[in-house]
């Protein structure tokens, strides 16, 4: 357990150096200053790897042994670029030791605290997240079209995983986005202060607190923290990249690589990142009188170029589930299910925005906007507060179903990082410069005691949860051994090469490479048309997959106790509430197993016992 937990430990620290070292490659092309900004170099790098995994995934080749050999490139190309720098060495004062050292302290216990990290969210992870990584790395693309999630996601974030899954597994799922992620978001923030010299202690407090102690909502392996990277590093970019520059080419082309790079970790990041981008060149030619025409056409200029960057990922998706952009185009999303959206008035509309938009968790997010009515000069924070305030309006309007919890991390990557291009702006320029860095604490001014108690008093509690997590779940699997050989022979149940309609907890434990998988993760949320035929029978149900090639079904048994997902009483249970989602979704759910069921009384069962079954369709 231990070499195997500090060889992970390992192995992401190494991605995170690869990042930094595939950032040189755009900043070099697009002669983009980020020297000694590791953080801004990281967060490009992630964007142009991302670009390349689209082709990669859309091309079919993508490999356990492909993505080890992207790591060390990029690891190589980073320990190049600091040999081919000049950098200055300074020793420093004791107090500046004891700051890195507490510093270096925190945000590594908060990265070796999920590199074995098995707190999943059963349907989101258990069903389809991590299965879209062993379909990943095993099959080197990523077409589902029975899956809803796959349909919501161009599949940026699985390839993202894929760096840590291709030597680990599940257990290792989380060490991107709340491990790594965390590392490059703190990069980015104390970037910002890119004169640290002159700050002292300011720049690492403010990045401590707003990375480490600043709550964000976290729920499952998707992308949270990653999405937080993109936002942070489109702010960055926007911000380092004169006004004067940012219709050249080369501006033009790193703008549309990050707003690529932010879509395809979730579709609806796309909207805020083109709101921020569009708002700040309208803001720009206002500001500095420039031509309307020079500025509509380099935001033409930039649309082209981000569609070219997000079109390996679109051209994917639309192969996989029917549909180049969602939810524009809905795809293979089935007209009659509708999971999130209620049909109010505009009364009930207004209500229920108001109470969400009022709500503390977005509150806290949403007030420190007016901070940049007397700040005209902040365009680039001004841009992203206004994508992110619009596109969260959005959501808020079409997510009736839900509720503040889920958009209040639906919008969060975007939302938190305007939050933090405000605070730290506003702090940098408040905070009068000190004449040097080699200071003690006792000779700091007032503010930066302040922020240093603040640190000192917080950061020990975020620690003590860290260390209480890493201990919790050590030793612990999500899956064992023993249970992922039933999965296997399950599986050897049926021909090499067959295709199988899944409905299991834990399809990750499956051959991706032996079989042609499919699996329902939402029922009665997405299928090819013209849809899997619910609440008709049997019959109607096999005609509809044999039409669809798949004359296999593979289930799991719907009455044992403490299913993941499939569990009949789980659904019963719904049925029977009051929350409009469960209670819709709960019909589709027991619906698909007593359809399933029917079908194994009926056709021939190639495999049963007390955990599986698994049903062959025979054509009539």
């Amino acid at each position: 357990m231990i070499t195997d937990y500090l060889f992970m430990f390992g192995w992401g620290l190494i991605v995170f150096s690869s990042f930094i070292g595939w950032g040189t490659v755009p900043a070099t092309l697009l002669r983009l200053k980020t020297s000694n900004d590791w953080g801004l170099q990281a967060g490009i790098g992630m964007a142009f790897l991302l670009f390349v995994g689209g082709l990669l995934s859309l091309a079919s080749v993508v490999s356990s042994a492909l993505m080890i050999g992207l790591t060390l490139i990029g690891a190589l190309l980073w320990v190049f670029d600091l040999y081919r720098r000049t950098i200055r060495i300074s020793i420093p004062s004791r107090f500046q030791i004891l700051l890195y050292l507490f510093v270096g302290a925190v945000v590594i216990l908060r990265y070796a605290s999920v590199v074995h990290y098995q707190a999943y969210s059963c349907p989101d992870d258990n069903i389809a997240y991590f299965p879209f990584i062993a379909r990943l790395l095993e099959t080197g693309t990523l077409l589902d079209p029975f899956s809803m999630r796959r349909l919501a996601a161009y599949g940026g974030q699985t390839f993202l995983q894929a760096f840590i899954g291709a030597v680990g597994s599940e257990e290792n799922a989380f060490l991107m986005d709340r491990g790594i992620a965390v590392i490059i978001s703190y990069g980015l923030v104390l970037g910002f202060f890119r004169d640290r010299t002159t700050y002292g202690i300011m720049p690492y407090a403010i990045a401590l607190l707003v990375i480490i102690v600043l709550p964000f909502p976290l729920l499952n392996s998707a992308s949270h923290i990653t999405g937080l990277v993109m936002f942070l590093t489109l702010f960055r970019t926007l911000e380092l990249i004169p006004a004067s520059a940012q219709t050249e080419t080369r501006s033009i082309w790193v703008i549309a690589l990050i707003i690529a790079a932010a879509a395809s970790l979730r579709a609806h990041f796309l909207a805020a990142a083109a709101l921020s981008v569009i708002f700040y060149w309208f803001n720009a030619a206002l500001a500095h009188r420039q031509s309307w025409y020079k500025a509509i056409t380099a935001l033409a200029h930039t649309g082209s170029a981000s569609v070219l960057c997000l079109l390996p990922w679109m051209v994917l998706q639309q192969y996989s589930s029917g549909s180049f952009l969602y939810p524009v185009f809905r795809g293979n999303h089935r007209a009659d299910f509708e999971n999130y959206s209620a049909v109010l008035s505009i009364g009930e509309h207004l209500q229920f925005f108001t109470n969400t938009v009022t709500d503390p968790k977005l509150l806290l997010f949403i007030l420190p906007v007016v901070l940049l009515a007397v700040r005209r000069s902040y365009s680039a924070v001004l841009a992203l507060y206004v994508g992110s305030l619009l596109t969260t309006a959005a959501l808020i309007w079409v997510f009736t179903l839900s509720d503040v919890e889920n958009i209040h991390r639906y919008v969060a990557p975007f939302l938190t990082a305007a939050f933090i291009a405000t605070l730290v702006s506003f702090v940098r320029d408040a905070r009068e410069p000190s004449a040097s860095a080699d200071t003690g604490f006792s000779s700091l001014p007032v503010g930066d005691k302040i922020i240093g108690a603040a640190m000192i008093c917080l950061l020990p509690l975020m620690m003590t949860k860290d260390v209480e997590r890493l201990t919790d779940r050590w030793g612990k699997v999500g899956l064992s051994p023993a249970d992922r050989l039933h999965y296997r022979q399950m599986q050897a149940a049926i021909p090499t090469g067959a295709s199988v309609m899944t409905v299991v907890n834990h399809p990750y434990a499956l051959d991706y490479h032996r079989n042609i998988i499919s699996a329902i993760d939402i029922p009665g949320a997405a299928s090819p048309d013209p849809g899997v035929p619910y609440f008709h029978g049997p019959i109607a149900f096999k005609r509809y997959f044999l039409n669809q090639g798949i004359a296999y079904l593979a289930y799991e048994n719907f009455d044992q106790p403490g299913a993941c997902l499939y569990g009949r009483q789980r659904w019963q249970f719904y049925l029977s509430g009051d929350v409009p989602v469960w209670k819709m979704g709960a019909k589709y759910y027991l619906d698909l197993m007593q359809t399933l069921e029917k079908l194994a009384e009926t056709e021939n069962v190639v495999f049963k016992d007390h955990d599986f079954t698994v049903v062959q369709l025979r054509p009539r």
